[in-house]
């Protein structure tokens, strides 16, 4: 099908394709389908990376993410969203893995707490992560236990059982 590409007044052309308007409606229509695929639970996420990609610049998706975060600005991020993480042996996982970490929640605990959390996003792995047998409470060859009292309290001291866990202590290997 041709297309009108400028149309012709009193022989000057005038150009009648709104570029702007063509973007913006793609948008909206990618956007759309993003929202149907969310509605009947097949929404595949999309890389990050790739999201991201016009903010890296020289940092890493990292360092734009938690900026984005930072900021309150979750534009073009979507539960489902994915980042995938290279674990290396150092990190007190079984071997060198990559773990795809999925786009959970946005703001969970928002303003909650003695002193206000500030915007932040949650992710969750994808798939169990295999830790190294020297981990502490490490079982079955590669997964985690809560604690080494196989229970799920705290202590008299840390009533908090989170806190008092080997999920914690492994989390802290992550911190720097």
């Amino acid at each position: 099908m041709a297309q009108a590409k400028t149309l012709s007044v009193g022989g000057i052309g005038y150009e009648v394709i709104d570029d702007t308007a063509r973007s913006n409606a793609q948008t909206a229509l990618n956007n759309a389908e993003y929202n149907r695929q969310g509605q009947i639970g097949k929404y595949g996420g999309q890389n990050i990376a790739t999201i991201l990609a016009g903010e890296i610049g020289s940092g890493s998706v990292y360092d734009a993410l938690h900026k984005r975060a930072a900021n309150g600005n979750f534009a073009g991020l979507r539960v489902g969203d994915y980042i995938d993480v290279p674990l290396v042996s150092a990190s007190n996982v079984a071997a060198q893995q990559s773990v795809r970490f999925l786009l959970a929640h946005f703001d969970p605990y928002y303003q909650c707490g003695d002193s206000a959390k500030g915007h932040h996003i949650a992710f969750i792995a994808s798939a169990p992560v295999a830790v190294a047998k020297t981990v502490t409470g490490m079982a079955n060859d590669s997964y985690l236990m809560w604690n080494t009292a196989n229970t799920n309290q705290g202590t008299a001291d840390r009533k908090c059982p989170y806190p008092n866990s080997n999920l914690k202590a492994w989390e802290t290997a992550f911190e720097a």
